[in-house]
């Protein structure tokens, strides 16, 4: 069921969220309720998780500043609540009822999600963000123009999240740099490179076990839940898919395939081709980005991901104040 609910969630959402036309103002109104469980989350792990009480004495994921959660999953959702702020304020809109509180909320959330010490969610939503902004930037020169114009603000927000990481670093005694650099705990405890240390913790073997089971069931694949039978013999353990893709490819084959070359490449590529409004393209990019970066470090072992593939699918429409009065009748 686990493996059945991931992908089942993605459809599903594509199916309702697929060409959806929404006002602008309504838009941006109604998705401040996607944000609003960031407050809660961070109330939470101020009070279950509270600085005073967590200790960093490793290099590893840390349940501990999760409140007990897996850190992987708490870094993603933290992930999203950042990028959409930020998505908000690259568009010139408040995601909080004041700007301040804006800042003060992306001061938090920044600075748990680095404690995880889980680098996926936070790695994640930065580079979809920047995928985001990397589309409006050559595509619309208007963006272009006013970027350059606010670069003094840029400049100051990028000092802002390099501060946070810095007092982050302070707080776990150096080792949150160690992690981001790779080292592994006897690294950075004796300063000797071993290299034994792997960016991908484990994943790539993983995924080396999934494409092997693919390769012996290349047609219809060895069907849902079976692949941890092949990671016993090919990885050392029946360890939990990491990566949806190769999951896609061992337990559906050729179909699985077909699913992400048609669904999740095929798709998108032509609803971006095809909608030319500015705010379409730069939410479709950051939602896609984030849901596929998610997909690929944390499989779909949260709702987000698949949710976030049919959002990125809605389209912006003129607002009701300023459609013409036959299509704001249709609205």
């Amino acid at each position: 069921m686990f493996n059945i609910t991931g992908p089942l969630s993605l459809v599903v959402a594509g199916l309702y969220f697929y060409k959806r036309g929404v006002p602008q103002d309504v838009y941006f109104h109604q998705m401040k309720w996607a944000f609003l469980p960031a407050f809660t989350i961070i109330a939470a792990l101020s009070v279950v998780a509270s600085l005073a009480t967590v200790e960093f004495t490793s290099v590893q994921s840390s349940s501990g500043a999760s409140g007990g959660f897996g850190p992987n999953q708490v870094s993603t959702v933290l992930g999203w609540f950042i990028m959409l702020a930020l998505l908000y304020k690259i568009n010139g809109e408040k995601i909080t009822p004041f700007s301040w509180l804006d800042w003060v909320m992306l001061f938090y959330l920044v600075l748990r999600a680095l404690l995880t010490f889980s680098r996926g969610g936070v790695m994640g939503s930065t580079l979809a963000l920047l995928g985001s902004i990397t589309v409006l930037y050559f595509a619309y020169p208007g963006f272009r123009r006013q970027l350059f114009k606010s670069m003094p603000y840029v400049t100051l927000s990028l000092a802002f999240f390099v501060g946070v990481f810095l007092f982050a670093n302070h707080l776990t005694n150096n080792f949150l740099l160690y992690r981001y650099q790779g080292l592994s705990t006897t690294e950075a405890l004796t300063g000797v490179r071993t290299g034994n240390s792997n960016i991908l913790t484990g994943r790539d073997e993983i995924m080396k076990a999934d494409f092997r089971a693919f390769l012996e069931h290349p047609g219809f694949g060895v069907g849902y839940g079976m692949a941890e039978k092949y990671r016993v013999r090919y990885y050392g353990s029946a360890a939990a898919a990491h990566t949806e893709f190769a999951r896609l490819l061992s337990e559906h084959g050729i179909l699985g395939l077909l699913f992400m070359l048609v669904g999740m490449l095929g798709l998108p590529l032509y609803f971006l081709l095809t909608e030319k409004h500015p705010l379409t393209r730069c939410f479709l990019v950051a939602f896609y980005l984030l849901s596929m970066f998610t997909m690929f470090h944390a499989a779909m072992r949260l709702a987000l991901p698949g949710v976030l593939f049919g959002a990125a699918f809605m389209r912006f429409l003129p607002n009701k104040s300023e459609a013409p009065d036959n299509l704001k009748k249709t609205l």
